[in-house]
């Protein structure tokens, strides 16, 4: 299980391509991960309610992937090797 204890921040991508494809070599490998996107465009609860996510721009989402610390280089040396 991956706990906050045992996790290291792998690797940001803000392009949705590319945040599709590292989750798809993560799982191909059964390495395990989360996902964090921080909110950056809510201001207040009352915004997001009203407004929806109408006018946010996917592509300037960051998306941070983590893994557990002893599965980081294999990790990483995958991705570098499917995105070249």
């Amino acid at each position: 299980m991956l706990h906050i204890f045992n996790r290291t921040k792998l690797i940001s991508v803000t392009d949705p391509e590319k945040k599709a494809k590292i989750q798809q070599v993560l799982s191909q490998n059964d390495i395990e991960y989360a996902i964090k996107m921080p909110d950056i465009y809510q201001k207040n609860t009352f915004d997001q309610a009203a407004v929806g996510s109408f006018g946010v721009n996917q592509n300037r989402m960051v998306y941070s992937f983590y893994v557990n610390r002893k599965n980081a280089e294999a990790a990483l040396a995958l991705i570098r090797g499917e995105m070249k």
